[in-house]
Parts: structure tokens; C-alpha cells; sequence
């Protein structure tokens, strides 16, 4: 990521739409979780990077989930593993061209599917940093008895 992160944009990664108390004109869909479509709500209105000379990167996500490509957008949020589907148009386009792309990765699926938060994160991690950060660790149970003595407890 070469642009700047805001302790705000972190703040919306992190909660989402857990605070977002805004009425809306916008519909939810019928077969979305209210928590989703509040998540969906707070990222169309959250500015990155506190920008407030434009419009919020993500303004037009609530017309995508009820509009012509709607159907699109809920097999993209009711996939077993949506990171591996192409993001629709539009959306796609403002992630790839954004100097915070993987925050807008991130933050986009946290807010769709928080369940799928940690695999798009370590998706990220490894594309960024290697594979070497995201590989489990490798403890048997033989190798932590081996380093355990009287004074190294066992956590």
C-alpha cells in the first residue's frame, strides 16, 4: 500500500457497520442480514483516506445489490468462497485503481462477508509480504515435550 491509512479507515475495517446509526432511503434485500447491509451502508458513505474533495470510493455499493445486476451481486455475497469470484464491474475498477487497493480489498469483504475477513487478509499478506507469513506453524506435540523443562511452561 503506498497511500496513507487513516485511523479512520482502520476503524471501518475494523467495525464496520457496528456504529452506522444513519437512517437510509436505500432497500435492503430481502434475503441480506440486516448487520450486512448496515456493514454495505457504512462503506458507501466512509471517505478513505479522509478525502472530502469527491464522493466516497464505494457510494454507489447499495444500488448494486438492488439494481439490474443485483442477482450478480448476491451470488458474489452468497458464495461458499466469494474472494475467488471476479467482483463485478465498477466496484472491481475502484479497488484496482486505488494507491490503498488491498485496504478497499479488505474493507470491502469485511463488510460483505466478515466470515471470509481472515482468508482475504492472509490473502493479502502473502501477495505483499510472502507465503512464509501465512503458513501455519508446524508444532507436534513430540517437538513442544522436547523444549518444555522445568522453567519453560507450557502455554
Amino acid at each position: 500500500m503506498q497511500g496513507v491509512i487513516k485511523s479512520t479507515d482502520i476503524s471501518l475495517f475494523l467495525k464496520a457497520g457496528e456504529l452506522f446509526d444513519k437512517r437510509s432511503d436505500k432497500v435492503k434485500p430481502l434475503d441480506m442480514e440486516e448487520k450486512v447491509w448496515k456493514n454495505l451502508l457504512a462503506l458507501s458513505e466512509h471517505r478513505f483516506n479522509a478525502d472530502t474533495s469527491s464522493q466516497p470510493k464505494f457510494f454507489q455499493l447499495p444500488d448494486c445489490f438492488t439494481g439490474d445486476n443485483a442477482k450478480e451481486w448476491m451470488t458474489l455475497y452468497k458464495h461458499a468462497t466469494p474472494e475467488n469470484m471476479p467482483i463485478p464491474e465498477g466496484i472491481n475498477d475502484i479497488i484496482k485503481n486505488s494507491e490503498l487497493d488491498d485496504l478497499l480489498y479488505a474493507c470491502f469483504y469485511r463488510c460483505l462477508r466478515e466470515d471470509r475477513t481472515l482468508i482475504v487478509v492472509s490473502k493479502i499478506i502473502a501477495k505483499r509480504m510472502g507465503p512464509y507469513f501465512v503458513k501455519p506453524i508446524d508444532i507436534t506435540m513430540e517437538g513442544i515435550f522436547k523444549s518444555a523443562s522445568k522453567r519453560t511452561p507450557i502455554l
